[in-house]
């Protein structure tokens, strides 16, 4: 399929109200997510050829860390720690596909509809039998069908729980607080230098002062 379009966030700056980080495009599994920085039309048309998208995203992004890895003043276990942490990325994601990709059982699936049907048309005839009563034994009817139903229905949920329903997984969320997190930590990590200079020069300018012995 096409490449979902990309919300470009200028230079990655946070605005007063917090931005709309991913939006679903009616009930296909396309979406449009927000990005720091916009990818170069070489990268976007590599990945629209590509017929596996996080493979190549992540031979880019490794590819990339293997090239800076000399530039780097960081000791050689720490940028391990980055490959590692990829690895431990696409591993999840792969996991993942397992669920979405393998079905369940379809014979399996039928059994359990035909045996809810069963369950449905008997349970009314065995609770008036046991009951003999008619506020109890609708109401138990009810509970005993509704029980079983409600389990069923959760079943086909965990069945497969990606996409864009409600009890989905909600996938943009996650994007959401993962380019909230990257932001911060930029942010935060390009705040320290003027911290520590500022830091510098108010201990150049007040005296040392022996801390007061009180006898």
């Amino acid at each position: 399929g096409a490449l979902p379009k990309f919300d470009v966030q200028p230079n990655g700056t946070m605005n007063s109200q917090p931005p709309v980080f991913g939006r679903k495009k009616s009930d296909s599994w396309e979406a449009e997510y927000v990005l720091t920085k916009e990818p170069q039309r070489e990268v976007m048309d590599r990945l629209a050829r590509t017929s596996d998208r996080a493979s190549a995203v992540m031979y880019l992004v490794v590819s990339g860390l293997s090239e800076l890895s000399l530039l780097l003043d960081i000791p050689p276990p720490i940028q391990s720690r980055m490959y590692q942490e990829i690895s431990n990325g696409m591993l999840g994601f792969s996991n993942a596909l397992k669920i979405a990709d393998v079905p369940f059982p379809l014979p399996y699936a039928q059994l359990l509809n035909l045996m809810l049907m069963a369950w449905s048309m008997f349970v009314p005839i065995f609770v008036a039998i046991l009951t003999r009563n008619v506020v109890v034994g609708p109401i138990l009817c009810f509970v005993l069908f509704e029980s079983i139903w409600c389990l069923n229905e959760v079943a086909k949920e965990l069945e497969n729980p990606f996409g864009n329903d409600d009890n989905d997984i909600p996938l943009l969320d996650f994007h959401g607080r993962f380019i909230d997190t990257f932001n911060d930590v930029r942010h935060m990590d390009a705040d320290l230098p003027e911290a520590e200079e500022e830091g510098t020069q108010q201990q150049d300018q007040e005296p040392f002062r022996p801390p007061s012995v009180v006898a």
